[in-house]
């Protein structure tokens, strides 16, 4: 018994004598960084850190001085400096035990300490920031840096003055925490300028903001930053976008799959497109007179067609003695035909013209008049609209012309349609030319030349012919330049009236001729 009485007297002296000195620590206790600590392997003791150290149910608070030292009671000295946590309380266990065997000791963190680092160079502001012993060099950095700051060289220079260079970018891609070192007391963090960034776009798969280190060029961009093309990447159509003559002047280069197995050089500001097959092929708009299937405006007359014309009046054409009238014109219809394309940079519109020959060889289609509307930036970067003529006919039916006018994304190959002309007369209320409309029957002119006069026409008889002079029905579509005669049939001004003009006119004599007679006879 007297046995335990003194062991117990003996750790109480331990206890209330373990620790003489004051120890202070400015560092808000925060328990989620203490659970961090004690879980983390790499949690390396600092001066300041505040452990608790419990024994047979008392516990007592201890601290890491300046110098890294940590006194357990009259039971020793430990020197801590480069001891993870865990490291140390195996020391302070093992310690306890070898002297107080029947004892059972904890030891743990509390509070780890803070601690104060500098930053230099490319930052926005240099001084001190503080850390802990956990704290990364990227989360010092963090929104700290200039827009001309290194992730490449960034330079750790210890309390000892030893330096080593670390890649931050290494450690953001690829998770290489090895590059992205926990800082300690007395480091100073170097951030260097930048020397190269470029940039990659288009048909790869990690387009971005890349800085270069020294002897990294084009193949290093796309196969390791960019890591690699896409599917619909097209190796031979990589555009350069380069400085030249300082920042004002931009110039533009084509490269190929060769240039890149060659490794071309990379500068300050280049910039590298990687463009996708879709994006390689011009992409533009032809409107108006232009059909994707070729129509047969030819009108094939059938047996019920020929019956019909047999039933109509055999008559010629009567056309008055009248001023032909014209209503309105046909500039850009509002329902536009409208054809995609899609062809190789570089094409011509000779080449696609000719390519497509049956989209334009149309009886509406006015080729002579063609015209492209092309979108141009002016000097005010406010965007404008270009017209540019371009004779289809030659093209089509010459040799050699509009090789030169290359296509452009979003170009508009405007076609006019011919203005055509219907003429109605004969028995109308106002005989006239009218514009053509395709896919119109006749009673469409006839109603432009305000219906048919039934005074003169009260059996709806018309005849119909094409320019040529072939015979159409009623049931035809009216092609371009024909012409629709109502004939003038009406009992009231047609052969009705001259006959009984002459029978009155007959009647009269003979009523004259008698009355001379009786009046001779008597």
């Amino acid at each position: 018994m007297k046995k335990f009485i003194l062991i117990g007297v003996c750790l109480f002296s331990f206890v209330v004598g373990l620790f003489a000195e004051d120890n202070t620590n400015s560092f808000v206790p925060d328990t989620t960084m203490a659970q961090q600590a004690i879980a983390s392997p790499s949690y390396m003791v600092t001066p300041g850190d505040i452990y608790t150290l419990v024994m047979q149910g008392a516990s007592i608070s201890v601290t890491i001085d300046s110098s890294y030292r940590l006194r357990v009671g009259n039971l020793g000295i430990i020197n801590v400096k480069g001891l993870t946590f865990q490291e140390l309380k195996n020391k302070v266990e093992n310690l306890v035990n070898n002297n107080y065997p029947t004892t059972s000791v904890q030891f743990y963190i509390t509070n780890p300490a803070s601690f104060n680092v500098i930053i230099l160079g490319e930052v926005k502001k240099a001084g001190e920031v503080k850390t802990w012993s956990l704290g990364r060099a990227s989360e010092v950095l963090k929104n700290k840096r200039t827009n001309f700051a290194s992730k490449r060289l960034v330079i750790i220079e210890s309390e000892d003055g030893k330096q080593k260079t670390y890649d931050l970018f290494r450690a953001e891609r690829y998770g290489d925490m090895s590059q992205d070192p926990y800082l300690r007391p007395g480091d100073k963090i170097i951030v260097p300028r930048y020397d190269r960034r470029v940039k990659i776009l288009g048909a790869v798969r990690r387009p971005g903001v890349y800085e270069l280190l020294s002897g990294e060029q084009i193949q290093d961009l796309i196969n390791i930053y960019a890591e690699g093309y896409t599917d619909e990447a097209n190796k031979n159509e990589l555009l350069l976008k380069r400085f030249v003559g300082g920042a004002s002047v931009w110039e533009k280069k084509h490269l190929t799959e060769t240039d890149v197995l060659a490794d071309i050089n990379l500068f300050q500001n280049d910039e590298v497109n990687v463009l996708s097959y879709s994006l390689t092929r011009a992409v533009f708009y032809i409107e108006g007179a232009v059909f994707n299937e070729e129509k047969n405006d030819e009108v094939t007359e059938d047996e019920n067609v020929k019956e019909e014309l047999k039933e109509e009046e055999e008559e010629e054409p009567l056309i008055e003695e009248k001023k032909f009238v014209s209503i309105g014109t046909i500039s850009e219809p509002t329902s536009l035909n409208r054809i995609l394309v899609e062809f190789d940079v570089g094409t011509s519109y000779a080449a696609v013209v000719k390519e497509n020959k049956a989209w334009f060889v149309n009886n509406s289609a006015d080729l002579e008049n063609a015209y492209i509307r092309r979108k141009i930036q002016n000097e005010n970067s406010e965007p404008e609209e270009e017209i540019i003529k371009i004779d289809l006919k030659k093209i089509l039916y010459g040799s050699g012309f509009y090789e030169d006018l290359i296509v452009q994304a979003d170009d508009v190959l405007y076609v006019p349609f011919v203005q055509y002309y219907v003429l109605v007369n004969g028995a109308v209320n106002a005989v006239g030319r009218y514009p053509y409309q395709a896919g119109k029957n006749y009673m469409y002119y006839v109603n432009l030349a305000n219906g048919i006069n039934l005074d003169q026409n009260v059996f709806g008889t018309v005849t119909i012919k094409t320019k040529e002079g072939k015979r159409l029905s009623k049931k035809s579509v009216i092609p371009p330049e024909a012409v629709i005669s109502v004939h003038r049939n009406s009992p009231r001004n047609g052969w009705l009236v001259p006959l009984i003009t002459s029978i009155l006119s007959f009647l009269s004599t003979l009523m004259t001729s008698y009355v001379a007679i009786k009046n001779f006879r008597f």
